[in-house]
């Protein structure tokens, strides 16, 4: 008896189309977790540990990002910092800030604005309906 296993010609595929996403946290460790989930979805990552590396890669970089997403509160540069700097490089650039420490009512006092807030812990579930949603 003969059986075959044929793994259908289109895999499943994920929420992402190849999309460059930065992730920004001191928490490395937090980061990497976070790019891992998206390269499972057909995203692409590049981790930061801090706001002024993720500015030199964009700087120096030919491909930019596609989304940035950036915790809050970092030694240096914050995430919002990150984001305004980042949006003067990067025409269109889709943000997501996120944070365990701050709430969303902390952005009012910034005159631009990340296209969403997520406060940690998130699910993965949630930030991933985030990054398709702002990457659409």
């Amino acid at each position: 008896m003969y059986s075959e296993n044929r793994m259908s010609a289109q895999p499943d595929k994920g929420l992402g189309n190849g999309e460059l996403v930065y992730v920004v946290d001191d928490e490395e460790i937090f980061a990497e977790v976070v790019a891992a989930i998206l390269r499972s979805e057909d995203y692409q990552t590049r981790t930061f540990d801090n706001a002024e590396a993720a500015v030199v890669a964009i700087d120096s970089s030919d491909r930019k990002p596609d989304v940035l997403l950036t915790d809050y509160v970092m030694p240096g540069m914050n995430g919002m910092e990150l984001i305004i700097t980042a949006r003067t490089k990067v025409e269109g650039l889709k943000t997501i800030l996120f944070s365990g420490q701050v709430k969303e009512d902390i952005l009012g006092s910034f005159a631009v604005q990340p296209d969403r807030f997520i406060g940690k812990p998130f699910q993965p579930k949630v930030l991933l309906e985030m990054i398709a949603d702002v990457s659409a």
